[in-house]
């Protein structure tokens, strides 16, 4: 019984496409955050991008499920 190993899903290649998809908004969020820090962006700016991601993230969780 200590040898079995867990099984893991091998994922669809849409939820594989689905979490690239999601790795690349949390990159440009990330990125983002770094250019906020730097004062390159503005507030204005950056809370309407921000509001974008967070949306296009959701879609893509909400897929994944």
């Amino acid at each position: 019984m200590a040898e079995v190993q867990p099984m893991r899903l091998k994922p669809t290649p849409e939820a594989e496409e689905m979490l690239k998809g999601l790795a690349a908004v949390q990159q440009i969020s990330k990125n983002l955050d770094l250019l906020a820090k730097e004062g390159n962006v503005s507030d204005e700016i950056l809370m309407m991008v921000r509001t974008e991601l967070m949306a296009a993230g959701q879609l893509i969780s909400k897929g994944l499920k």
